[in-house]
């Protein structure tokens, strides 16, 4: 009996050795086999290990730590930000309240000392709070102060109408325009710089041939013929369009009256001839009629003047200008030839004359800025 006790104890642990090591088995394999198996996708195939070393770990946890300040210190920044806020309205108040506090407790001593005065027996009693006496102020003449010169600051943008005349001082002579006409558009560059463009038209006619040519008849055989036919001279007329840049320097800016100097350079195209251009000769070597010149230059120019403001848009400018050629003309074109046509090579002298003179120009017009 009892060696049969032994023998079932015997199978008993043996059982029970046995279920434990089934257990610790099916346990790892869960442990292997589910939980850390590998993901399947939906087509039944693995997912591939994330690729990572430590390297690559630590940078990530760099950019975390990175991030993560970030995200401190702008919650920082906000909060120093309304600390800021918070702060300057303490100090509002606490100033407020320093002064209020200060105001009430003037006015309760000065009460409590009135009611111990009462207590007291004494009348009248008065209250010893900072007094302030009003009397009635002798009535003050009123001081007229002189107004201040008013700064008036136009507008950048100005377009300038003008009419002038010009006088063309020649070696033989001096030549007056007729008329002179102009636009002038300008923009402020700064406080005393400008910079404009202007397109311009001058007309001259006279009489004055010979003297203001330098050249004459002489012997001519057929000058009484000639001063019968033209009353002693022919008429000609000379027009000059001009396309030209300038800069100008204000000495004063925000004034009624800003006078300027300023230097510019024009393109100009010449066309002389006579009024009197209708043909007839007097000799196969004395012909007259169609005699004409037209060329073009460069000149340079030096102005000064001012502009009187009168609004912040409207005013008036005066100028003053020289000009003179820069070089000779060219494309040069003549009506006839000069070999048999005696006028035509006095048109030629008079129209050089005038080119290489010294222009002296006067203009005045209207100031519009906007």
């Amino acid at each position: 009996m009892k060696r049969t006790d032994t023998l079932l104890t015997l199978v008993l642990a043996t059982s029970l050795f046995g279920a434990v090591s089934v257990y610790a088995q099916n346990d790892q394999v869960v442990n292997n086999g589910v939980i850390n198996n590998e993901v399947l996708n939906v087509d039944g195939y693995v997912a591939p290990a994330p690729a990572t070393d430590q390297e690559l770990e630590q940078i990530r946890g760099e950019l975390h730590r990175q991030k993560t300040a970030i995200d401190v210190n702008k919650k920082k920044s906000k909060g120093y930000q309304e600390l800021e806020r918070t702060t300057e309205n303490l100090a509002n108040v606490t100033e407020d309240y320093l002064d209020d506090r200060k105001r009430a407790k003037s006015g309760i001593d000065a009460y409590n000392k009135k009611i111990d005065c009462m207590m007291n027996g004494g009348r009248d009693c008065p209250v010893k709070k900072d007094e302030v006496k009003t009397v009635q102020a002798a009535p003050v003449a009123p001081v007229v102060v002189a107004e201040a010169p008013r700064d008036l600051m136009m507008n950048p943008i100005k377009i300038m109408p003008k009419i002038g005349a010009t006088t063309y001082v020649t070696e033989n002579t001096t030549l007056e325009s007729t008329f002179d006409i102009s636009l002038d558009a300008e923009s402020d560059i700064g406080n005393h710089f400008a910079f404009g463009m202007t397109v311009g038209y001058s007309n001259l006619t006279s009489r004055n041939v010979d003297q203001a040519s330098g050249f004459g008849f002489g012997n001519f055989p057929y000058q009484n013929a000639y001063n019968n036919q033209f009353n002693n001279s022919r008429e000609y007329e000379r027009t000059n369009l001009e396309l030209g840049a300038y800069g100008k320097f204000y000495f004063t800016n925000g004034y009624r009256f800003r006078p300027y100097v300023g230097a510019g350079v024009s393109y100009n195209k010449s066309s002389i001839k006579f009024t009197q251009n209708n043909q007839f000769s007097f000799s196969p070597q004395a012909n007259f009629g169609n005699e004409e010149i037209s060329n073009s230059y460069v000149s340079g120019k030096l102005i000064v003047g001012t502009d009187i403001v009168f609004t912040k848009t409207v005013g008036m400018n005066l100028s003053f200008g020289y000009s003179k050629a820069m070089g000779d003309g060219f494309s040069q074109s003549q009506g006839v030839a000069t070999m048999n046509y005696p006028d035509q090579q006095r048109l030629n002298e008079l129209n050089n004359n005038i080119m290489q003179s010294s222009a002296l120009s006067l203009g005045a017009g209207l100031l519009i800025s906007f």
